[in-house]
């Protein structure tokens, strides 16, 4: 069950990476964006306006590990360790996997994106992008949900359900757009893990 999970895990994260390359609510910051920090199981980002407490015995995957694990390009995305705190500072740096959690015995997972936009966009537009390329892959796709605030703004979201063995693993994908970036909250579940308003409720404001 171990490792089914952590199959699990390293799908959901290869699909939230290649939702951020398919490409605003809320005030507006025309700035890039900055890294949040962690304080015991709490992640704090003053950028998205909101804090994550890491449930016990949840894991924190290091940046080091998602470039290893997924064959990604280290100048693309660097390790955390390296990245200033305006990680976007860095001309050749185009998106960042800013945070990237799990529950080892189930496989749920929550990640926070950011990608620097090469056109303007809006989060319908962006959403219309991603849907279409899921689609494709023969996902299931659910549209139109309602806006949802986590932290200090609003976020557009969609849904998609796909076949892993025999769990069907769900997706819920929350975008906000400012200043040129896009701010992804991915969030990736099934029948067997925790729901997804228990994942939902790991969020405050700050």
């Amino acid at each position: 069950m171990r490792k089914k999970c952590l199959l699990f895990f390293l799908v959901s994260l290869s699909l939230a990476l290649f939702l951020t390359a398919c490409g605003g609510s809320g005030p507006s910051r025309n700035i890039p964006p900055t890294r949040g920090l962690w304080e015991g199981n709490v992640y704090t980002s003053e950028y998205l306006g909101l804090q994550l407490t890491l449930p016990e015995d949840w894991i924190a995957t290091p940046d080091e590990e998602i470039v290893a694990s997924l064959g990604l390009d280290p100048d693309t995305f660097l390790p955390a360790s390296v990245v200033p705190e305006e990680v976007f500072d860095l001309p050749h740096l185009t998106s960042l996997t800013e945070l990237s959690v799990m529950d080892p015995f189930t496989g749920a997972s929550v990640m926070i994106i950011f990608e620097r936009l090469e056109a303007p966009i809006s989060e319908n537009e962006y959403i219309a992008l991603a849907a279409e390329a899921l689609a494709l892959m023969g996902m299931e796709i659910t549209l139109d949900f309602p806006l949802t605030t986590i932290g200090a703004y609003e976020w557009h979201s969609y849904g998609s359900a796909f076949e892993v063995f025999d769990l069907t693993i769900y997706g819920r994908y929350f975008v906000n757009i400012q200043g040129g970036f896009v701010r992804a909250i991915a969030i990736s579940y099934h029948e067997f893990s925790e729901s997804l308003e228990t994942l939902l409720a790991l969020f405050s404001g700050i």
